[in-house]
């Protein structure tokens, strides 16, 4: 999840579930029966009370119009058996990629050139990694997302 601050500054959080779960538990929300993730953290974060939180912002939503859709795989998951060992194969994998930038905040996320990247994360509660792969254009973002899920299935 990315966010923006009042100084201007992007932070990047870890999101999901399990964390949206840990998170309100700590003020006191708990919710159960939710189907999808978006609705489940929807709904946690309903359950915060009025004020405390709005589907959508005139705020957000003007500035998220000027940029330009990137092609998206949806998640894919995979069920590994060591999942630490798969994530450094993967980092190995794409660092010799000139211009290729990585991070460990959520998983793993790999920012390619021209605008590609992606994310390659554990699920808090089953013996899998999630993988979303984003690109500038359809054959690129199938390119990426074969590579890394090659990497992932060996």
């Amino acid at each position: 999840m990315v966010v923006s601050t009042s100084s201007r500054r992007s932070l990047r959080l870890t999101s999901g579930v399990a964390w949206a779960d840990r998170r309100l538990a700590t003020v006191g929300v708990s919710c159960a029966g939710a189907v999808g993730e978006r609705d489940v953290i929807t709904a946690r974060l309903a359950a915060l009370g009025p004020g405390r939180h709005r589907r959508s912002s005139p705020a957000i939503a003007g500035p998220a119009g000027r940029y330009t859709r990137h092609t998206a795989s949806g998640e894919i998951n995979t069920t590994v058996t060591d999942i630490a060992s798969t994530l450094d194969q993967v980092q190995a994998h794409f660092a010799s990629n000139p211009g290729a930038s990585a991070d460990r905040l959520d998983g793993l996320t790999i920012h390619l050139s021209p605008g590609a990247w992606f994310n390659l994360r554990p699920s808090n509660t089953e013996p899998l990694l999630r993988l979303n792969v984003e690109a500038p254009d359809t054959a690129g973002m199938v390119l990426l997302r074969d590579e890394v899920l090659s990497l992932v299935r060996e």
